[in-house]
């Protein structure tokens, strides 16, 4: 991995976590512009032989908050459970 962003994976957190209740096969993509908003969280970091690091608690599950997925669901969109699953990212995910 370069110098670049951190590249969060909330689907395998969510298989993990959530493995027993979920169904075999759904997707939820979330399109558009307007479902990209920034997130501000107040963190600490260190360093450690020279790479910092920072820790953030994530409750990744809370991403399928108000979604239903049991039976199945594709979701490639910018409305519907595409637009409500990056506003539980925003709002319930990441806690401070």
């Amino acid at each position: 991995m370069g110098g670049g962003l951190p590249v969060y994976r909330p689907g395998r957190q969510i298989e993990q976590q959530r493995r027993h209740e979920l169904p075999d096969d759904f997707q939820i993509h979330t399109l558009g512009d307007v479902n990209y908003e920034t997130v501000t969280l107040p963190v600490q970091g260190f360093l450690n032989e020279g790479k910092l690091h920072i820790h953030i608690d994530a409750n990744y599950t809370q991403t399928l908050k108000g979604i239903n997925v049991q039976g199945g669901l594709y979701s490639h969109s910018e409305t519907g459970a595409s637009a409500l699953l990056a506003f539980n990212m925003k709002t319930h995910v990441s806690l401070p």
